[in-house]
This record gives structure tokens, sequence and C-alpha cells, in this order.
């Protein structure tokens, strides 16, 4: 190992173009949908703009613990929250095929005449807006994950025993190296023949000052 390393990793450019076509698309609807609402509010009551937000910040927290809860409870209860998300992925695509004909897009037409109408345009329109926000998010956090690590060769290098907890996708004890410098090892399940020697082995690949005692996570 020389003075100072970095890590590189291959930086998903088809995956950003995807997404970033997609965000494009869904942001142009957004601003059409927007200009409606606005037209729309004029001449009916505000009312059903606040209760689609409303009804959307609270799809966007069941949405979350969904997500949370993905990792944990039955077999049988993670199937129940699968059919539920997609039942909403569904009523989701109707809703949008019947408050987004073509003749929507054309200013003086598919307007907004129903108080039903504007809330659900209000709804996806946030959800829309939240999605956004959250794919923004999700690379932003992954850029500062996958920054390139700089080693340092006084930083010291630990290995931990970690039991995973409930929301753990890992289910059993594994060993891991950690080191000063933010870098983490290969997961060594504890079960693996020599778990603890290839875990050491691995802390003494990346660093020379090497913790000989084990921690416990």
């Amino acid at each position: 190992m020389g003075s100072r390393g970095a890590s590189e990793r291959t930086f998903p450019w088809r995956l950003v173009l995807l997404l970033g076509c997609a965000v494009a698309a869904i942001s142009w609807i957004i601003a059409v949908d927007v200009v409606r609402l606005r037209r729309a509010v004029e001449t009916t009551d505000t009312k059903p703009v606040f209760a689609g937000a409303i009804a959307a910040l609270c799809t966007a927290a069941w949405l979350g613990t969904m997500a949370a809860q993905r990792r944990s409870g039955s077999r049988q209860q993670a199937s129940v929250r699968t059919w539920m998300v997609i039942g909403w992925l569904v009523a989701v695509f109707f809703a949008l095929i019947a408050t987004h004909s073509r003749r929507g897009y054309e200013p003086g037409r598919g307007e907004l005449t129903s108080a039903v109408e504007v809330g659900v345009v209000t709804y996806l329109t946030v959800i829309a807006g939240l999605f956004i926000v959250g794919i923004v998010a999700l690379f932003w956090w992954q850029h500062r994950a996958n920054r390139p690590i700089t080693h340092d060769p006084d930083d010291l290098v630990e290995v931990w025993r970690v039991e995973p907890s409930a929301g753990d996708r890992r289910r059993k004890p594994y060993f891991e190296a950690r080191c000063e410098c933010g870098w983490s090892g290969q997961h060594i399940y504890e079960t693996t023949p020599g778990a603890r020697s290839k875990a050491f082995a691995i802390a003494h690949r990346h660093g020379s000052h090497v913790v000989p005692e084990l921690f416990q996570d």
C-alpha cells in the first residue's frame, strides 16, 4: 500500500441518464399541472387542493413505513405489504390516465371542472414532486457514500463482530473491518470457516495499524 490511496468506483452513467429523462418528463407534467391547477383554483374552492396535498404527504409517510418494514415481519406480512403497494401503483396509473388526456395540455382544453379532479391532480402533482426530491436526495447520498476514501498510514483499522438489528437485511452475525478513514471491508458471516481470520486479513490489506482486539457492536 502506498502512502495515500483512494478507492475508485464506476459512475452509473446509464442509470443517471435514464433517471434524468424520467425526472425531466415528470417535471414537465408537474409544470403543466400547476398551470391547470392555478386556472381551476381561480374558479373553484381551494379546499380540494389542500385535501390532495395532505393525502399525498400521508401516502409518502405510508410508503416510507412500508420501506422501513420491508425486512421485518413474516413472509405473509411482506406479501400483503407488497400487494398493497402494487394496488396503490395501479390506482395512481388509472388516476393519471383519467386526468391527463392529450387535450389537457392545450390551453383552454382539459380544464379541471370538479373538486374531485382538482384534488386528484393535486395529489398526483405532490407525489411526483416528492418523487423528484427523493431521487435528488438519493443521488446526493450515493455521491457522498461513493466519494473516494483517502487513507492515511497512521489510521487505525479495527475488526468488529456485529449482531444484526431487527431491520438489518443481514440476519446472521458477521465480522467487518473498519478504518478511521471511513472505509469498511467486506462482511464475513460468523458461520464462514475462518471468518475471524479472514476479517483480520482484510484489515491488514487495507492498513498496517490493525488493532489486535476484536470489538463488539
